[in-house]
């Protein structure tokens, strides 16, 4: 098949095209670059049947190039926008922009060439849920206006312009709910949880622990994250959304703790005020997406430890 993956450069992005190619598929990824790495396609690009554009979906050019280059595409996979709770504040509108006018433009390419699409979402559209596990049909505890709501809102609207497509042209579309998703082709200098105290670790330095450390969240690792994806084209429902994550809660406070122990760090960990309105927890209820066959095989420590080797590899140079 021929599958577009936009936001092919980022993390999740370059991890899905690595397995698509492995099963044989040819590849067409587009990315703009403004929270992904060019570092992530250097081995993409030996592969033959992976072709790669450096496009906005936002800008009109995304769907004049695809349209004009390509007489087929069978699925779509639409990742493209800035993930972290830092980038809420550096990289808010275009958050926004990507989760509206990208994801309308990517819809209409899916129309264009009647390709199925998975549409990345998140675990915060939730926002700070009162309601543990959270079912896909929970509405969430949100705000629309504090510092997070650019992400959060901006992918509600996403799965809001999935729905509408799906009713009026009838079009393949499902949804993903992604919960923190972790492992290599994170960025060394990605400032999510993972990435961040693994620097820090590594360099001995204290491990920064934002408020208590009591707050939890659940961690999936890369290649469930991906088959969770995979699972969802291939067997998922149209118009359904699904929960991709791990049903294990971890305090931050016990992350830190495993993160230092695995790294043989001498870190100690530094408690300090959040620079944003954090939220107490998240725990998928993941009956929806296990009922089409999917299953979470690597747990906290294993994954972890692979992730420092990773950046133990990949740190920069100095």
């Amino acid at each position: 098949m021929i599958i577009l993956v936009t936001g092919g450069a980022g993390f999740i992005g370059s991890n899905l095209c690595t397995k698509l190619l492995d099963q044989g598929h040819q590849v067409i990824a587009v990315d703009n670059f403004i929270s992904s790495s060019q570092n992530n396609l250097k081995k993409l690009k030996k592969n033959p049947y992976f072709k790669f554009y450096q496009l906005d979906v936002t800008q009109k050019k995304f769907l004049k190039t695809l349209v004009k280059n390509h007489s087929k595409l069978d699925q779509i996979y639409h990742l493209a926008c800035p993930t972290g709770v830092p980038n809420c504040l550096t990289l808010a509108e275009e958050m926004i922009d990507a989760c509206s006018c990208g994801t309308k433009q990517t819809l209409q390419l899916a129309l264009h060439f009647k390709a199925t699409v998975v549409i990345a979402s998140t675990a915060e559209v939730y926002g700070d849920p009162q309601i543990f596990p959270q079912t896909e049909s929970y509405q969430g505890n949100v705000s629309t206006t504090d510092e997070r709501s650019a992400y959060e809102e901006g992918k509600r609207f996403t799965e809001t312009l999935s729905a509408l497509f799906v009713r009026k042209y009838g079009l393949q579309a499902k949804i993903a709910r992604l919960f923190n998703a972790y492992g290599p082709y994170m960025s060394t200098r990605d400032t999510r949880v993972h990435p961040q105290m693994i620097q820090q670790a590594l360099s001995n330095k204290p491990v920064t622990v934002y408020g208590n450390g009591q707050q939890t969240r659940t961690f999936c690792f890369i290649t469930d994250t991906i088959n969770g994806l995979l699972s969802i084209m291939e067997k998922g429902l149209t118009g359904e959304a699904y929960n991709v994550g791990n049903d294990q809660p971890t305090k931050i406070f016990d992350l830190a703790k495993l993160i230092i122990s695995l790294s043989g760090s001498s870190s100690n960990i530094k408690f300090i005020p959040h620079f944003i309105a954090d939220h107490h927890g998240r725990l998928p209820n993941i009956e929806k997406i296990t009922a089409l066959g999917w299953q979470k095989n690597i747990n906290l420590e294993t994954g972890t430890k692979i992730l420092i080797d990773y950046f133990r590899e990949n740190r920069p140079k100095y």
